[in-house]
This record gives structure tokens, C-alpha cells and sequence, in this order.
């Protein structure tokens, strides 16, 4: 077999990466679709204050061990089984913590059936630990169609859990990994902090309506988030490693602002997009008793068009071994909320959903100051590189908003909304003449040709 070269196998792992995350969301938008015509916002915002529980716990099931082995260039089998062994025991420790935690939290959001609620949803972190290991083994070596693959007919687990109880590869791996931890948890905590303070302060219903909103444009810039992480740090990590000649640094640029083009390439169309159709997105799939979200998710949106950005400097941090750079700046980011936070809840949902996306695309500029800095890739070419996509695509949303303003029907409406500015988005980048969309053209065209000469053999 013809062995692929780095940009291929790059390209294959995004293809990968987007149908597994792609396939990933629609389940989970069918999901959700049920669940918000069977919920109230009251009963959704239940869930949605115990989210901050379970996402912590499982940072620290993790514990920054899968990072870890994805960024060691040759793990041995010995590393993976002392991560797998890691993450089954902690995981059994958190869940005996929180279960007998469940009553403290429902009394704090005084919700006295959280404690049931809490102790069942709990086990969800306690289940997924078995497959931490495993999933970083397929993310180290791109192997994104298994990982797309199982992630369709979702991971059973059976079995005999064989495992050598050797702790020595994690000692050598705890100094990159402890600082991925408290990082992931301080990341957890930013997002999630919101959620806790609505929840102690504002009424279910409110709760409800920010978890809804919030959700939604999680799942949509998660699909392009998603696709990225599962193929970034593993292409730093060889690019820096690869033995093709030439500058290492300039390699590492080159493919840096290649991932990062690609990133703003389809995150903004998207995110921009979903807002401008959030009113008749709501309407249609979750009914209108959930139209108090509609504008706090109109608002997420244009912080979630930047969130995938994050991800390009994180992966390249942690590929250059400066896990402190990523522990650092998603600290400096929690105190900054909280700090946003202390001045702004007085004036409602809607003021801190605002501030908190100002602040959201705004600490994208200490990341490029020290990731960045990384690979000499400066504040000019981030521009370059960026606003071209997000100007095309508020051009184009609102080019789209404005033709199709008329039309009353909300089935009509979004489908003419959603083809128009895809049409329109697509004609720009092609006049313009984007590099991006030509190589995306070029590997489609290649992969359509490779399968059509295998169907006819």
C-alpha cells in the first residue's frame, strides 16, 4: 500500500473528523430535539445546573494522561495501560465522592430531587473512563474512520479488564499532564460558571432557557471544534518531529495557518449562519415554548464562530511541550469571568450572555501573544488569515437576511435562508479565489476518483 504522505493523511483525518463529529451532532440534535418537546425549560435547567459536576469529573478522570500520550512521539503499550488503569480508579473514587455529594448539591440549588437525579447522571463520567486510553491510541495515529466508526455504533464494554498495574510511565508523563488537568478544569469552569450562578440565582426557567441556547451552539461549533482536535495535535506533533528538511519552524507555521485558514473557513459560515436562522431553528425543531432562547443563542453564536480558533493555538501549545501556556492563559480566562461576572450579573441573562462573548473572542489575543509566539505567527498574518472569512460571512448572512426578509413562512424561510447563503458564501470564496476551497475541491474530486475506480474493478 502506498504510504500517505502527512498533508493526505491530514486531510483524511478531516474528512474523518467531520463525518464522526458531523454524525455525532445529528444524533445528538435528534436527541435533543426529544427531549426539549418532552421537557420544560424548568426540568431541562435541572440538568443543566449538575453540568458543571459532571464535566469537572471528568477532567479529572482524565487528568491531562490522554494529551499526554498523543504528545510522547512513540508511546509504548505500557503507557497506555498505566492511563487506562489511572483513569478506571479515579473515575470509581469520583463517582463515591459524588454520590454522597448528591444531597449537599440539591440542597445548594434547593432542588431536593437532584439528589437521585445526580447520583444517575453521574454515572455517565464513571462508564466513559474505560475508553479514554483507547481513544487517545486512535487520535495518536489519525485513525479517525475507527474512531468515526465507533462512535456511530457507540462503544459496548465487556470483558475482562486485563491490566498491569505499572504507575512508572505515568511519573514521567505527570509534569506535561497536571498542568493539561488544572488547565481543562479551569476551561470547564469558565464555561460552565454561568450555568451554577443562573442556577443560585435566577429562577428554573431562566436556567432552562441558557442551557438550551447554550447547548445548541455547543453542538454546532463542536462539529468543526470536534474535527480539528481529533487531528491537530497529532499533525504538530509530526511536523515538528518530520524529517521532510527545511526549517522546522517554518514548517510548523506553514501548517499552523493552514489548519487555522481551514478553521475560520467553515466556522464562520456556520456560526453566523445558525444565528441567522436561530428564530425559525427554534421554532421548528423545539417548538415555541422555548422561544425565550432564541436570543441568547443568537448572541452565542458569534462567540462560537471563534471557539473552534481556540483549539489551533491550544494543540499547538501542548505539540511544543508548553502545557503551562495552556494551564496559564485558561486561568487568567476564569478570573476574568469572574471578575465580568461580579459587575455584570446584577443586569441580567441577556447583559452577562453579551459580556461573556466579548470576552470569549477578546482572549483570543493572549492565546496568539504566547501560543502564537510559539512559531514567530504574527498579529498581522492572524488577520490575514481570519477576517477575510468572518467579513464574507457577515456580508453574506446579511445579503441573505435581507433578500429573504419578506417571506413569512418559517419552513420556507429557513430553507431558502440556508441554501441562499451557502450558494452566496460558496460564489465569494470562488471569485476570491480562496486556497482553502480549491485544496477542499482538489481532495473531494480526489477521493470521488479513487472510489470510482475501485467500484469498477
Amino acid at each position: 500500500m502506498e504510504k500517505q504522505t502527512l498533508k493526505e493523511r491530514t486531510a483524511n483525518g478531516l474528512l474523518w473528523g467531520v463525518i464522526n463529529s458531523g454524525t455525532t451532532q445529528v444524533l445528538n440534535l435528534v436527541i435533543g430535539i426529544f427531549l426539549a418537546r418532552v421537557l420544560s425549560p424548568e426540568e431541562y435547567g435541572i440538568i443543566g445546573v449538575l453540568t458543571i459536576f459532571t464535566t469537572i469529573a471528568g477532567d479529572l478522570q482524565n487528568s491531562g494522561f490522554a494529551s499526554a500520550l498523543i504528545n510522547i512521539r512513540q508511546p509504548r503499550k505500557k503507557d497506555y495501560d498505566s492511563v487506562f488503569s489511572f483513569n478506571v480508579y479515579v473515575s470509581l473514587v469520583l463517582y463515591v465522592a459524588l454520590f454522597f455529594s448528591a444531597p449537599f448539591i440539591a440542597d445548594f440549588f434547593h432542588q431536593d430531587c437532584l439528589t437521585s437525579v445526580s447520583r444517575f447522571v453521574f454515572l455517565g463520567f464513571l462508564l466513559g473512563s474505560f475508553g479514554i486510553a483507547p481513544g487517545a491510541y486512535l487520535t495518536k495515529n489519525m485513525m479517525n474512520r475507527e474512531i468515526a466508526i465507533i462512535g456511530l455504533v457507540s462503544l459496548i464494554m465487556s470483558g475482562v479488564i486485563g491490566v498491569t498495574l505499572d504507575f512508572g510511565p505515568i511519573k514521567a508523563m505527570w509534569r506535561f499532564s497536571v498542568k493539561i488537568l488544572v488547565t481543562t478544569i479551569f476551561n470547564d469552569l469558565s464555561t460552565n460558571i454561568l450555568t451554577v450562578i443562573f442556577g443560585r440565582l435566577f429562577p428554573l426557567r431562566s436556567v432552562g432557557n441558557y442551557t438550551q441556547a447554550f447547548k445548541w451552539n455547543t453542538m454546532a461549533n463542536s462539529l468543526v471544534s470536534d474535527a480539528i482536535s481529533q487531528i491537530a495535535q497529532p499533525v504538530f506533533v509530526e511536523s515538528a518531529y518530520s524529517e521532510s528538511g527545511g526549517n522546522v519552524k517554518d514548517r510548523e507555521l506553514q501548517v499552523f495557518r493552514k489548519m487555522f485558514r481551514f478553521t475560520c473557513f467553515v466556522s464562520m459560515p456556520l456560526m453566523f449562519g445558525l444565528s441567522l436562522v436561530s428564530d425559525e431553528f427554534i421554532m421548528i425543531t423545539i417548538g415555541d415554548n422555548w422561544k425565550d432562547c432564541v436570543p441568547l443563542l443568537r448572541i452565542f453564536c458569534i462567540s462560537g464562530a471563534f471557539m473552534p480558533l481556540y483549539i489551533n493555538y491550544r494543540h499547538l501549545a501542548m505539540s511544543l511541550g508548553r502545557s503551562d501556556i495552556y494551564m496559564w492563559l485558561n486561568i487568567g480566562q476564569i478570573v476574568a469571568l469572574i471578575v465580568l461576572v461580579f459587575f455584570c450579573h446584577a443586569y441580567g441573562i441577556y447583559i452577562m450572555v453579551c459580556a461573556y462573548t466579548v470576552l470569549t473572542i477578546s482572549w483570543l489575543l493572549p492565546w496568539h501573544l504566547w501560543s502564537g509566539s510559539l512559531i514567530q505567527y504574527g498579529f498581522v498574518d492572524m488577520l490575514k488569515d481570519m477576517l477575510p472569512f468572518a467579513l464574507a460571512s457577515s456580508i453574506v448572512m446579511a445579503v441573505t437576511y435581507s433578500i429573504t426578509s419578506l417571506f413569512e413562512n418559517i419552513y420556507l424561510l429557513i430553507f431558502l435562508r440556508i441554501i441562499l447563503a451557502a450558494l452566496l458564501y460558496y460564489a465569494v470564496m470562488k471569485v476570491a479565489r480562496v486556497q482553502i476551497l480549491k485544496e477542499c475541491e482538489q481532495f473531494l474530486l480526489k477521493r470521488i476518483k479513487k472510489q470510482t475506480k475501485h467500484s469498477g474493478e
